[in-house]
């Protein structure tokens, strides 16, 4: 049975999912049945560029069996739904909107200690830290992950009630406005 790792967003350098491909070849070099999902749509201005790039490396690592590559679908839950774990692998990200819907989905998530991300993820609770561009950091990462089920699974019910506790929209709707009043109370 395979273990399923994902990613989405756009196809671009700076989403490092270069990063991602060799970290599988590195898994798979181990005997690790791991497989991964990448959807999403190249960014626009630079189609035919990074996507194709992807694909070459994907290729001559001789990983086609292992990598899907998907267009992006509405159907996102049904997308999460299929993994064991979110990789989230961008150089730096201001706030992850993929990292809040994967955790929400109950998701461990393997993120890189970079921009906001580290707001997001409470290490070894939530998910995981990795160092940015760095492909056996993610490679090691996943590796734990895959050898301790029962953690993923803890990680991922404590993303799931991190992400209802600090964004749920009645968290949100009681927050602007107690903002809201201590703004009225200073006019």
């Amino acid at each position: 049975m395979s273990f399923w790792r994902g990613l989405w967003g756009r196809f671009d350098p700076g989403k490092g999912q270069e990063y991602l491909i060799e970290a599988l070849a590195l898994l798979r070099h181990e005997g690790l049945p791991i497989e991964i999902l990448l959807l999403g749509e190249e960014t626009k201005g630079e189609e035919g560029r990074y996507l194709p790039y992807l694909k070459k490396q994907v290729q001559q690592k001789g990983l086609e069996p292992f990598v899907h590559f998907r267009p992006f679908t509405r159907q996102i839950a049904q997308a999460y739904a299929s993994l064991d774990v979110f990789c989230m692998t961008s150089k730096a990200e201001t706030f992850g909107m993929v990292t809040v819907e994967a955790m929400a989905s109950g998701l461990p998530v393997i993120g890189t200690a970079s921009g906001g991300t580290p707001e997001l993820i409470q290490a070894e609770e939530t998910g995981i830290l990795i160092p940015p561009l760095d492909a056996k950091a993610l490679a090691r990462a996943i590796a734990y992950l895959y050898q301790n089920p029962e953690k993923a699974q803890r990680m991922g019910l404590s993303a799931q009630a991190s992400v209802e506790a600090r964004f749920h929209y009645r968290v949100q709707v009681a927050q602007t406005q107690a903002l809201l009043q201590k703004l009225m109370e200073r006019l």
